[in-house]
């Protein structure tokens, strides 16, 4: 169980670290650590959105759709 909450964590913190570089317009180092976020858990939504997100600002717009679905089908309820 200990190392299930580590991975978790480690995953939060690369989507908060995400959310920081987003902040300042970073959008390529936003995605690489949405990307790491997923890595470590792939059931993560919130990672998915995000990075789909900063896709979509770079104009990656397939990707940024793939994202959103994918964020979408982890939870169906929060379909933002």
């Amino acid at each position: 169980k200990q190392v299930i909450d580590l991975k978790y964590n480690v995953s939060e913190a690369y989507v908060t670290m995400g959310l920081a570089h987003y902040a300042f317009s970073e959008y390529n180092k936003a995605i690489d650590a949405y990307t790491k976020s997923i890595e470590l858990d792939n059931q993560y939504k919130d990672a998915y959105y995000n990075r789909g997100v900063a896709c979509y600002w770079l104009s990656k717009n397939e990707q940024a759709l793939a994202d959103f679905e994918k964020a979408i089908e982890l939870d169906k309820k929060d379909a933002r």
